[in-house]
């Protein structure tokens, strides 16, 4: 009888089990905790259903998934410990898609901007951050003739410049 208090008392899901086979063998009153024991099974079952959706999701790239999965797993008691990783999980994946938005904006500036420096790099961290091949070869091809533009316009001006220092201007 005193296991049993004690493991209604701390809801310890183990003891409580152990208890209560032992007062049902001896023929002993329950006092309500078969039903303590079925609520405490389905909280814990809740929790590792809960922590399951939360490793699932923190595996994957969408930071709003991985943020409706804390939720659940705190509404359904999951350790600390799980709970922050996700967090930090969660948190590190929104900086990355700020990162891949602010790329993918300097991209299309760069590219409205026709400067090839700024073209190249706006293309190494739109690679770096895995945006869209397609818009990154877009704004190569864009890039390569920008260069080559720079290259024809160099070219004339230098045929230019001799022409006028042979007077055949």
């Amino acid at each position: 009888r005193e296991a049993l208090e004690r493991a209604i008392a701390f809801e310890e899901l183990p003891a409580l089990e152990a208890a209560i086979e032992d007062c049902r063998r001896l023929q002993l009153p329950l006092h309500g905790a078969d039903a303590l024991l079925e609520r405490l099974r389905v909280a814990a079952r809740q929790r590792r259903e809960a922590a399951e959706v939360l490793r699932a999701a923190a595996e994957g790239e969408d930071a709003a998934a991985v943020r409706s999965a804390l939720a659940y797993a705190e509404a359904a008691g999951v350790g600390s410990e799980e709970l922050e990783a996700a967090r930090s999980r969660a948190e590190a994946l929104e900086v990355l898609a700020k990162q891949r938005e602010n790329a993918s904006l300097e991209l299309h500036c760069a590219r409205r901007a026709e400067d090839p420096r700024r073209l190249r790099a706006a293309i190494d961290e739109a690679s770096c951050l895995g945006l869209d091949p397609d818009a990154i070869a877009g704004a190569a091809e864009e890039l390569e003739a920008l260069v080559e533009r720079e290259r024809l316009r160099q070219e004339a001006a230098a045929a230019l410049d001799a022409a006028a220092e042979a007077g055949d201007l």
